[in-house]
């Protein structure tokens, strides 16, 4: 075979060594390219926050290797209330497989967690739910637990949190609770209220606790205890009261005894006037009464004793008023004095 023909001829061996040798060539060429680096098979594992947002943290897991070049990505949350978007600094080491990494707030290493892969700033996650994106697994969460003690899976449940980081640290986050006193308000009567000496008084409270329960609601006359309730929704009935002013306040304990007083409400019970009858100088007949200040005190005079018809309004003083009937012709008639 000459230079300048590559006719192959029989008996010719050197076409066919240099075919094979440029194949092989290419061959070992094509095997020992490396693996390209990547990022996209990190699936979210685990979501914690607790009340406040101030301790939250995601967890990410993946199987594969070269899954380190996360610098540059982005987590985004989105909800009703607004979007958050944290965008990672940095790559992480190489040899992702079977690792985790953890993003979180800066607090979480108080109460018991290893230290974050990358920070997150507080309130990143928003607890009542939303949609969280970051390429496996990607998608939308109910609301999350906030009692400090559980997260959840992604794709699962809720459990004790695990947080683990890229080193492989794992911990547990152990959040005190901390009790707040129970909120109470007396809804029911109205301050200033006015009721008749002898009536039932029915007295409605509103209760609550905002981190437990109300076990009683005591309520107390003037300062001295009158009733203890403990069944919700807490009501009273005061009965027989006599006439006077009653200063009511409620106090509610919650489960971790713990106290808060209501505003106190003003009830006046009024007693029906006392009429003094005395000879009268300018006709058949005069009385006179007890008033308070604030109330009108309304005569009514009935002739028989029905369809009583009123005759004067006199405003409470707080002294003495009088009535005297200036008819001068002599009639038998009922007298009554109406409060108001």
């Amino acid at each position: 075979m000459s230079a300048n023909n590559s006719r192959w001829t029989p008996g010719s061996r050197s076409l066919v060594r240099s075919c094979v040798t440029g194949l092989m060539l290419a061959l070992v060429m094509t095997c020992t390219l490396p693996a390209r680096a990547a990022f996209h098979l990190w699936a979210i594992r685990e979501v914690y926050t607790d009340a406040s947002g101030t301790n939250q943290f995601i967890e990410f897991f993946t199987a594969s290797t070269g899954q380190h070049v996360v610098g540059g990505q982005q987590i985004k949350v989105t909800s009703s209330s607004g979007t958050n978007t944290f965008v990672i600094p940095s790559n992480l080491p190489s040899g992702t497989a079977n690792k985790a990494f953890l993003v979180g707030t800066v607090g979480i290493t108080n109460f018991g967690a290893p230290k974050p892969d990358y920070f997150i700033p507080a309130n990143f996650l928003f607890p009542t739910g939303g949609n969280l994106t970051f390429f496996v697994g990607s998608g939308p969460y109910t609301a999350l637990p906030t009692d400090g003690t559980f997260s959840r899976t992604w794709g699962g449940g809720n459990a004790t949190n695990s947080p683990q980081n890229y080193s492989g640290q794992v911990g547990t986050i152990s959040i005190p609770v901390v009790n707040t006193p129970p909120v109470i308000s007396i809804t029911s009567p109205f301050n200033n209220a006015n009721f008749g000496a002898g009536d039932s008084v029915p007295v409605a409270v509103s209760a609550s606790d905002p981190g437990g329960s109300v076990v009683n609601v005591r309520l107390l006359t003037n300062g001295v205890p009158a009733a203890t309730n403990t069944v919700a929704p807490f009501g009273f009935t005061l009965p027989n009261l006599p006439p006077g002013d009653y200063i009511l306040r409620a106090i509610a304990q919650d489960n971790g005894s713990l106290t808060a007083t209501s505003a106190p409400v003003t009830i006046h019970m009024l007693g029906g006037p006392r009429l003094v009858f005395a000879p009268g100088t300018n006709g058949p007949i005069r009385f006179t009464f007890q008033s308070s200040n604030g109330y009108n005190y309304v005569i009514e005079r009935a002739l028989p004793l029905t369809n009583f018809t009123p005759v004067v309004t006199n405003p409470g003083n707080g002294g003495t008023l009088q009535y005297a009937e200036t008819n001068g012709v002599p009639s038998q008639g009922t007298y009554r004095v109406r409060v108001q």
